[in-house]
C-alpha cells in the first residue's frame, strides 16, 4: 500500500464486517463492459477513433474483434506499466512486470489517421496530447484543459480543476471520477458542464437506452449521487440536501457497488474504502475542509485534499 494510504488506514477504526461486504457488493445488472460506452460511440459514429490500453494476453484477440467488423487496428510499440492515480510515471520497459505491462490499440476505420495517432502518442509533447486528443474525437476545450494540467498530472488534480471550472451543479452524465462505473463520455471534461461533452453523453446514452434502457437509468441514477472522492479505488456514493457546503447524508454507500463486477478492489483499495464507509455511514453531516472531513464535528485527517463532488444536485434526464 502506498505509504499514505497505509496512514489513512492506521488512522481509521476497523471497518465493520457488512462494512466490507458492501464494497464486494455490485448492484448493476452490467450486459456491456464498464468502458464499452466508448466502442458503442465507435461503432454509431459518434467518435471517430478509440485507443484502449490492454495487456498483451487481450491485444490479439480485440484486434481480431474489431478486423472482423471492417475497422482498422493498430498497437503502438510503446510499454505502459501501472499508471498511478493518472500519472503515467512507465519506466523503462525492462522494469515493468511482464503481467502488468499493456500497449495502446488503436481503433478507427482511417489507416491514415491511425498512423497520426500513433506517432502522436509517441510524441508526449502538448501539441502530441493536443493532436491525439483531436483525432480520439475529444472536445478541444477539455483538451486544452487536460494539457494545461501538465505531464505529472494526477486524476485528483484533473478533477477538482475541472470542480473548479463548473458554474452551477455538476452534470451527473460527465462523471467519470471512478471508470469502473460504466461512463457516458471517456475522458475528463474541461468542466462538469461542459456543453461538448455533454452532448456527446447525451448521444451515447440515447443508443445504449435503446436497446439496455434498465441498464441505462440505473446507470444514470448512479452517477447522479454526490461523490465523495479520496482516490480513484477510494470512493462513497451519497444522496442529501447541500447546505452552506455540508451535506445532510440521506443515504451512503461504498461507489464500487455500481461498478461492472469484474471491476474490482484490490485489498489496500478495499480495506481504505471499508473503513471510510464504516465512519461516514454512522454520521448525519460531512464537509470538506482542506484535507480534512468534518463528520458531525469530528474531525478526520486525510493525507490527501478529499472531493465532494455534488453531482445529486443536478438530477440526470434520461434521454428516450
Amino acid at each position: 500500500m502506498d505509504a499514505s494510504w497505509r496512514t489513512l488506514v492506521d488512522r481509521l477504526a476497523p471497518a465493520d464486517e457488512d462494512a466490507r461486504g458492501a464494497v464486494d457488493a455490485r448492484s448493476i445488472a452490467y450486459p456491456l463492459g464498464s468502458g464499452e460506452g466508448e466502442e458503442r460511440a465507435l461503432a454509431a459514429g459518434l467518435k471517430p477513433m478509440i485507443r484502449q490500453l490492454l495487456s498483451a494476453g487481450d491485444l490479439d484477440r480485440t484486434r481480431a474483434r474489431w478486423e472482423a467488423r471492417g475497422f482498422v487496428t493498430e498497437v503502438a510499440p510503446r510499454i505502459y506499466g501501472p499508471t498511478h492515480g493518472g500519472w503515467d510515471d512507465t519506466p523503462d520497459a525492462s522494469a515493468i512486470d511482464p503481467r502488468r505491462a499493456r500497449r495502446a490499440l488503436f481503433v478507427a476505420k482511417d489507416r491514415a489517421a491511425i498512423a497520426e495517432a500513433v506517432a502522436a502518442d509517441l510524441d508526449k509533447t502538448d501539441d502530441g496530447d493536443r493532436a491525439l486528443g483531436a483525432l480520439l474525437g475529444y472536445p478541444s476545450c477539455c483538451v486544452d484543459a487536460f494539457v494545461a494540467s501538465g505531464k505529472q498530472r494526477k486524476n485528483a488534480d484533473v478533477f477538482a480543476a475541472a470542480l473548479a471550472r463548473t458554474s452551477g451543479g455538476p452534470s451527473p452524465r460527465l462523471n467519470v471520477l471512478d471508470m469502473g462505473v460504466f461512463h457516458w463520455i471517456a475522458w475528463t471534461p474541461c468542466s462538469f458542464r461542459c456543453e461538448a461533452s455533454l452532448e456527446r453523453a447525451n448521444a451515447l446514452a440515447a443508443i445504449v437506452a435503446r436497446e439496455h434502457d434498465g441498464f441505462a437509468r440505473a446507470i444514470d441514477a448512479a452517477l447522479s449521487a454526490h461523490r465523495l472522492y479520496l482516490a480513484d479505488d477510494v470512493q462513497l456514493s451519497l444522496r442529501g440536501a447541500i447546505v452552506g457546503g455540508a451535506l445532510t447524508i440521506d443515504e451512503v454507500w461504498p461507489t464500487a457497488r455500481d461498478r461492472h463486477p469484474r471491476a474490482t478492489l484490490d485489498a489496500d483499495a478495499r480495506e481504505a474504502t471499508a473503513r471510510l464507509f464504516t465512519i461516514v455511514r454512522r454520521a448525519r453531516a460531512l464537509r470538506v475542509d482542506d484535507r480534512a472531513l468534518v463528520l458531525d464535528e469530528a474531525r478526520v485527517e486525510l493525507p490527501s485534499r478529499p472531493l465532494l463532488a455534488t453531482f445529486g444536485e443536478r438530477q440526470a434526464t434520461h434521454a428516450a
